[in-house]
């Protein structure tokens, strides 16, 4: 943990979890776990809804797909390649950096043995 905070480190990007569920997550500090993250929830940081609780990450845009009235994007944050649904207002091309922000309102942790989800 950080300054009290609880810190979801995948090796690639750091994030916060929410701290009312800090005491569910609490004895898994240390272990290896499965952070899970919906694409809808991750989102352009300015163009992020009001009343999420954000936590920054940034990306590379590596595939960009516009779907109608949202874009699919695939990041590259290192190893990982997760998939953000972003506003179609974000100019956006293969390539880009991008500033994004998870909503970890929505976040899941799954214990790595048992495949369940931690609550």
């Amino acid at each position: 943990s950080e300054e009290g905070k609880l810190i979801v480190d995948t090796g690639d990007f750091r994030v916060a979890v929410p701290d009312d569920r800090k005491k569910a997550y609490s004895s898994y500090v240390g272990k290896q776990v499965t952070f899970g993250i919906r694409p809808e929830h991750i989102h352009a940081t300015e163009f992020a809804p009001p009343g999420i609780v954000p936590s920054p990450i940034k990306g590379t845009a590596e595939v960009v797909e516009l779907l109608g009235h949202e874009l699919h994007v695939y990041l590259r944050t290192g190893k990982h390649v997760p998939i953000a649904t972003i506003d179609t207002r974000k100019r956006l091309s293969v390539g880009n950096e991008i500033d994004l922000v998870v909503d970890m309102a929505n976040m899941h942790i799954f214990d790595k043995n048992t495949e369940l989800a931690i609550r």
